[in-house]
């Protein structure tokens, strides 16, 4: 039994008669692709810092996934400074791995240890934002909160080296490629 030419049998490769892509279907298009394209643009500015303090850098902390979905904010936990001249003491404590490799490493550290190297902790909050006041270069290091991590108290879960500056943010990612902080 043939098909009639209504249903699109005979008629040109993309075209079924009484359904031409004219200036009505491009716009009902158009109006469906914009608030497409705000979410997408919403979800990336939803894992930003905020804006950078008037002295300390703004900071936030993100987890990142590689197999498509949207980053988003990684709440809970702490930072670990470390300046950078008590690095290597902190290196002979717990085993630090080399350079390539810090994005991956894991260790736990006790905060009279972090004391005795000039370190600080500082708390990163339910949304993933932190405030960090010193200035200079130091490893950064991430603690995720033990609750739901499965990282003991004091864990640490990947560090990267930072040159804090006097002012401005700095976006901390955590996923598949370790841990990553950059500075803006």
């Amino acid at each position: 039994m043939e098909r009639p030419p209504a249903m699109g049998r005979g008629a040109p490769l993309g075209k079924v008669p009484g359904r031409e892509f004219g200036p009505r279907r491009a716009l009902v298009l158009l109006a469906a692709m914009v608030p497409a394209a705000a979410l997408l643009v919403a979800c990336d500015r939803s894992v930003d810092p905020r804006p950078a303090p008037a002295s300390g850098v703004s900071g936030r902390m993100v987890s990142v996934d590689d197999t498509g979905l949207p980053p988003s904010p990684a709440g809970g936990g702490g930072m670990l400074l470390v300046p950078e001249d008590s690095v290597d003491e902190l290196s002979r404590l717990v085993g630090l791995p080399e350079a390539d490799q810090l994005a991956y490493t894991t260790f736990g550290i006790e905060p009279e240890a972090v004391a005795e190297l000039g370190g600080h902790v500082v708390e990163v909050d339910r949304r993933g934002h932190f405030v960090l006041t010193q200035t200079g270069r130091f490893l950064l290091c991430r603690m995720p909160d033990p609750e739901g991590s499965g990282t003991p108290p004091g864990g640490v879960r990947g560090c990267d080296v930072v040159d804090l500056p006097a002012s401005g943010t700095l976006r901390a990612t955590f996923g598949e490629g370790g841990f990553s902080a950059s500075v803006r």
